[in-house]
C-alpha cells in the first residue's frame, strides 16, 4: 500500500482500488496511470472547448495568484511554471515583469502559447536544463496530476533560489462540488466523482 506524502502514514482504499485516503492527515491520492505524452488519448480532447469554458475563470484566479506572488517577492524575478498548458499565466506574469519560462509535457497546448514567451516540452524536472534556479516555481492545477509528489517537491527545493516561493495551486476536497460529487458516490451514482479525479482522461 501506498504511503502519504504529507504525512508518511499508510493509505487506505476509499470505496475504490484506483481512490486512496490517509487515515491521518486526510490526503487523497489516485492510483490513475498519467498519459501526459498519448497523443492519441490528447487527441480526443477538443482543444478550443477546454480554451473558451477555462480562459476567463483562469484569468482572474492567475491575477489573484500573482498579486499575492508579487507582493512577496517583488517584479523582474524568475519564474518557472509546471505544466504551462496554452502560456497564459506565463503571459500575465510577463506583463507584471517577471522572467518566465513554462514547461508542459502537452505538445498541442505547448504550441498554443503566445509567441515571445519560451515554452520547453517535456515532464518536470527532467527536461530542464542542468543547475536551473528559479525565484518562484509555481503549480497551477498541475500538482495534483503528478505521481510522484514526495521527487517532485524535493527537485523544486533544490532549484529555488535562497529567497524563492514555491506556489502551489490545487483542488479543495471541502469544496462543493467534490462533496456532492461524494454523495452522489456514495448513493451509486459514480460518473460525477470519476469525472473530477478525470479517470480515462490524459491527465488524471
Amino acid at each position: 500500500m501506498a504511503t502519504c506524502p504529507v504525512c508518511h502514514t499508510e493509505m487506505r482504499e476509499q470505496g475504490r482500488r484506483w481512490l486512496l485516503a490517509c487515515p491521518r492527515c486526510g490526503f487523497l491520492q489516485a492510483l490513475l496511470e498519467p498519459r501526459f505524452t498519448d497523443e492519441s488519448a490528447l487527441a480526443r480532447i477538443d482543444v478550443d472547448m477546454r480554451r473558451e469554458a477555462l480562459k476567463r475563470l483562469r484569468l482572474i484566479n492567475f491575477a489573484t495568484v500573482l498579486k499575492h506572488l508579487s507582493h512577496a517577492l517583488g517584479a523582474h524575478r524568475r519564474l518557472l511554471e509546471v505544466g504551462s498548458a496554452q502560456g497564459w499565466f506565463l503571459q500575465c506574469a510577463a506583463a507584471q515583469g517577471y522572467t518566465v519560462l513554462g514547461i508542459e509535457p502537452d505538445g498541442v497546448a505547448a504550441e498554443r502559447t503566445p509567441a515571445g514567451l519560451t515554452v520547453i516540452r517535456g515532464l518536470f524536472p527532467g527536461a530542464l536544463p542542468d543547475g536551473s534556479k528559479f525565484d518562484a516555481i509555481v503549480f497551477n492545477d498541475v500538482l495534483e496530476h503528478i505521481p510522484d509528489v514526495d521527487a517532485v517537491l524535493a527537485a523544486c527545493a533544490g532549484m529555488l533560489a535562497p529567497d524563492g516561493m514555491l506556489v502551489v495551486n490545487a483542488p479543495n476536497r471541502a469544496g462543493i462540488f467534490y462533496r456532492l460529487a461524494r454523495l452522489l458516490d456514495r448513493l451509486g451514482l459514480p460518473a460525477s466523482l470519476e469525472r473530477l479525479w478525470q479517470v480515462g482522461f490524459p491527465s488524471p
